[in-house]
């Protein structure tokens, strides 16, 4: 909350400067954002959340979109491999 608070009062801050140090103040602003997203994340305690609410849905989605394509792959692989094997055995010379 602590952290809200600071990018709230640096955005007043740039609204009662003006927009000559913008660039400057929003690069700054960036920048702690970034850092303190870094830290949430190396937080041992906040990364259970994260995975639960960040990581396993968007695992989900990914692999909900993209199970009919490995499944449709692998049928191909698998007829392509039994075509090459029944082509071998054809044309292989038989010895009796």
């Amino acid at each position: 909350m602590r952290f809200v608070r600071y990018i709230y009062s640096q955005i007043r801050y740039i609204d009662m400067v003006g927009e000559n140090s913008e660039p400057v103040k929003i690069k700054k602003i960036i920048k702690d954002v970034l850092n303190w997203v870094v830290q949430e994340i190396k937080n041992d305690n906040s990364f259970p959340e994260i995975q639960k609410h960040l990581i396993d849905p968007l695992l989900s989605s990914v692999l909900q979109r993209l199970l009919p394509y490995i499944i449709t792959s692998s049928i191909v692989f698998l007829i392509i491999l039994i075509l090459l094997v029944v082509g071998i055995a054809w044309f292989l010379p038989i010895k009796r």
